[in-house]
């Protein structure tokens, strides 16, 4: 059911992630993974080379996959500095991007919008109550669920498809949490 012009949507990045945490493991070896000069050295690399690449698929899944996961390596190395800002400023930076007020910073405008991004997540007020960890679950079964809308049941893209989408993939999430990740996370302590 997640198949959709041959791509399985919610696995396709499973080997760019493997090549990523694969690439993090070596600078890990040689010590650079906290150098914010290599990691924006490669995000300037990958910038510049997305401009040589036509087809859009190409340029989401490697480039602009690749250069959102090195800003948000970026927003990791200066962590600790970066979590005392108000969630304000990260807000008004998403924004800005968002409207389209940054597009004259060109392609650094999608860095900038991913760390602002990352960093706002980190820095508004959290949750002290704990919730069932669904971000797998919805990972996994939020395209078979998409896919399984728009064709079977013929519902458009509008606002009722996104709204059932994200309620059916929060409550087969939820079952899958409960029912078969937990239990199997139970067994990596035997």
């Amino acid at each position: 059911m997640g198949q959709f012009r041959g791509v399985t949507l919610p696995l396709w990045s499973l080997s760019v992630e493997d090549g990523l945490y694969a690439f993090t493991a070596l600078l890990f070896m040689f010590s650079l993974h906290k150098s914010p000069l290599l990691t924006a050295s490669i995000i300037v690399l990958l910038l510049l080379g997305e401009r040589y690449v036509e087809d859009p698929t190409t340029k989401y899944r490697l480039f602009h996959t690749f250069v959102s996961f090195f800003a948000g390596n970026l927003v990791n190395i200066y962590h600790d500095r970066l979590r005392r800002l108000s969630w304000v400023w990260p807000a008004i930076v998403v924004v800005i991007c968002r409207a389209g007020l940054a597009d004259g910073l060109g392609l650094a405008s999608l860095p900038l919008l991913m760390a602002a991004t990352i960093l706002l997540a980190i820095c508004l007020p959290q949750g002290t109550f704990r919730l069932p960890d669904l971000s797998y679950g919805i990972y996994i079964w939020h395209g078979p669920i998409m896919i399984a809308l728009l064709d079977p049941v013929g519902m458009g893209r509008n606002a009722q498809w996104v709204i059932a989408t994200v309620l059916a993939s929060i409550f087969i999430s939820a079952l899958s949490w409960y029912f078969v990740e937990k239990p199997a996370l139970r067994l990596k302590r035997q």
